[in-house]
């Protein structure tokens, strides 16, 4: 496991323990989101190159393709919080995952993001019992960094990097059927460039050192079609 998936689950136990502690006449309103939906790739490419020097001696793999038109599910959870005196202003921490093959060559190519953005909503159907209102349009603007995992089994390269520091924007409707439950459908589009490699040094049994090196670059623009639950506290 990689640190930027650490890194990933330990931003998102802290995010979740946060919510618990912290008592709700302080925070304002915390909300946690789990949704799902269709990733559908617009643009983007990936080259790979790994040098396998343990099980190849001085050979390379190699593989490219064109992810422009992939189509996959996705999945992802998102918390975050309303200001309880600007209660159209938020902020939330987002982990998404969909995929991107490509469809020029067997490539299997799998994006992890951890996103932070700013939230904004338009409280509809305001009363006592809904402050943040029943009904309200949303929109969100963030920055993200990915996990960027890919498979080439003709070509036999495989591995994951860290993409450079990426974009996010969403734009979604939410109905509170109870006061602490809602549904909502979204929007999203992100934005995802790489070009990092990852080293793995390793020994074998008389002492003799190898070295295997991944190396990947490319980029990814996709929509998401996104619907979900939502549970506020």
């Amino acid at each position: 496991m990689t640190l930027f998936k650490w890194s990933v689950e330990a931003g998102v136990v802290v995010a979740m323990l946060a919510m618990a502690v912290v008592p709700a006449t302080v925070r304002g309103e915390f909300f946690v989101d789990l949704y799902g939906g269709v990733a559908r790739t617009k643009s983007g490419e990936f080259s790979a190159h790994e040098n396998r020097e343990i099980e190849i001696p001085g050979g390379d793999l190699t593989s490219q393709g064109d992810l422009s038109g992939a189509e996959s599910n996705g999945v992802g959870l998102r918390g975050g919080y309303w200001d309880k005196n600007l209660s159209w202003i938020g902020a939330a921490l987002d982990l998404n995952h969909f995929g991107a093959d490509s469809k020029s060559s067997d490539a299997e190519v799998r994006l992890t993001s951890l996103s932070f953005m700013l939230m904004l909503r338009y409280p509809v159907m305001v009363s006592e019992e809904y402050p943040g209102g029943r009904f309200h349009p949303y929109a969100g603007i963030g920055v993200s960094k990915s996990s960027v995992e890919i498979s080439a089994p003709s070509s036999g390269a495989s591995g994951d990097v860290t993409s450079d520091v990426g974009g996010v924007f969403c734009s979604g409707i939410k109905w509170m059927v109870t006061p602490k439950f809602g549904l909502f459908a979204e929007y999203r589009f992100v934005s995802i460039s790489f070009d990092d490699s990852d080293v793995d040094a390793s020994h074998d049994l008389f002492g003799h050192s190898h070295t295997r090196v991944f190396e990947a670059e490319g980029d990814v623009q996709a929509q998401q079609f996104l619907g979900g639950v939502s549970f506020h506290f």
